[in-house]
């Protein structure tokens, strides 16, 4: 037994707070399937991860790990081994958490696919596994967590389209994709996520027109589709996307005239467009954004001469 107890403590710990065998095997499966012996512990953040008989990483205070109650019992909420050398793949045995809100274990070695026995995680608000080589395609396990606040899939080697059914994430707020290998064409039906806060698709292979429903994104703050083969105009829509900070489009095949629509974007600090095909004079709204700090429109066809608004820009930075 690992503790020295008193008889009546241990009963209550025993009746009270256990944690249910399954999590406990689905945490030896994980420890397992990503070289837990290798894994790096960090001091003061909580105790390496030792299975036992009787062991119990709530009341041990396992490092990374948060635990909830949930009638008699102890469950795993939430996970975070961000940079912590995981080295290996995500067991399917993993969606046996089924108290999850909060996974996080980025800047790792994970491999594989993501299991779709992640649904089960219906509790789930945070998941984040950026920046390791995640391959396969986006699981449609993730359209049904519809608790879901923050995804973060970036800097991975996932292929394949992003699926009109994110539409039923009704508080999603962070959707980040950026640099891996996606195709397709953005879904018109994410503008229907009004929650949305930050949208990066940036460094993928997308392709089509910018959607004209992601002007509904009102609470949207950083929009980021650069890197891509997008064509087309950008919609006079987004002319009601008031709150953006940055707007990056640089490096797609966006044709057109840049529309006159910047000019209640007042917290805008960076409007990236450069290196496409946009043509026409440049939009006088542009010169009244107070708080403009990079303004990059350059390796496009623009004619005529810089507005005069633009005088007005005391806090640009840099201009391209």
């Amino acid at each position: 037994m690992l503790f020295s107890l008193p008889i009546y403590l241990y009963y209550s710990l025993e009746t009270q707070s256990n944690v249910p065998t399954y999590e406990i095997e689905a945490l030896y499966d994980l420890y397992n399937a990503t070289a837990g012996d290798t894994w790096q512990w960090t001091a003061g953040l909580g105790s390496p991860w030792i299975f036992s008989s009787d062991c119990n990483p709530c009341i041990e205070n396992w490092q990374g790990v948060n635990c909830t109650t949930n009638s008699s019992y102890l469950h795993i909420s939430s996970l975070t081994l961000d940079s912590m050398n995981l080295n290996g793949t995500l067991p399917n045995t993993i969606g046996s958490l089924r108290y999850m809100v909060f996974f996080s274990s980025a800047d790792n070695k994970i491999h594989g696919t993501i299991p779709e026995s992640i649904g089960n995680w219906t509790l789930l608000e945070h998941f984040t596994i950026s920046t390791n080589t995640i391959s396969g395609t986006i699981p449609l396990a993730f359209t049904k967590l519809t608790q879901l606040q923050l995804l973060e899939l970036q800097y991975n080697k996932l292929t394949g389209t992003i699926s009109s059914d994110f539409q039923f994430l009704r508080y999603l707020s962070d959707l980040d994709l950026q640099h891996n290998a996606l195709y397709g064409t953005l879904p018109d039906e994410l503008g229907k996520i009004t929650s949305l806060y930050a949208f990066a698709v940036n460094n993928n292979y997308f392709e089509g027109t910018l959607p004209y429903s992601y002007g509904n994104l009102t609470y949207l703050r950083y929009f980021y589709c650069d890197n891509n083969m997008f064509t087309g105009s950008i919609p006079s829509s987004y002319a009601k996307l008031t709150g953006l900070v940055s707007f990056s489009f640089y490096y797609n095949e966006l044709t057109g005239q840049l529309p006159d629509i910047f000019s209640n974007m007042v917290l805008l600090t960076q409007f990236l467009v450069n290196g496409n095909y946009l043509t026409g004079t440049l939009p006088d709204s542009l010169g009244a954004l107070p708080a403009l700090n990079e303004l990059f429109i350059d390796q496009n066809y623009f004619n005529g001469s810089i507005p005069s608004s633009w005088g007005t820009l005391t806090t640009l930075s840099y201009f391209y």
